[in-house]
């Protein structure tokens, strides 16, 4: 029978070579876990990036409003405080006390 015969060197330069290689693949997939987890973490963070940035949006939407509002309501108070002078003329022509 004419098998083959391996010496010991090859048996060692075998084992050298499976053992690179099962190192190499184990890097591999331990930097692939990383990646992926990596990728997950942005995704959220993106999430929550869009989420603050609606909330700003909002805050910003709601600022202008209340600033308009604080515009008419200082307007509003003009007005009366115009109203209420008019009135003491009025008052001070007609020779009535105020209330």
């Amino acid at each position: 029978m004419g098998g083959m015969k391996f010496s010991i060197r090859d048996v060692l330069w075998l084992t050298l070579v499976a053992g690179i290689l099962a190192g190499w693949w184990i890097d591999r997939r331990s930097h692939r876990k990383a990646l992926d987890n990596n990728r997950k973490a942005v995704d959220e963070m993106r999430t929550e990036i869009e989420l603050l940035q609606s909330l700003v949006a909002i805050g910003d939407s709601n600022a202008a409003q209340l600033k308009d509002s604080r515009r008419g309501l200082d307007l509003r108070k003009a007005e009366i405080n115009e109203l209420r002078q008019e009135i003491d003329k009025l008052r001070q022509e007609l020779g009535r006390p105020e209330n």
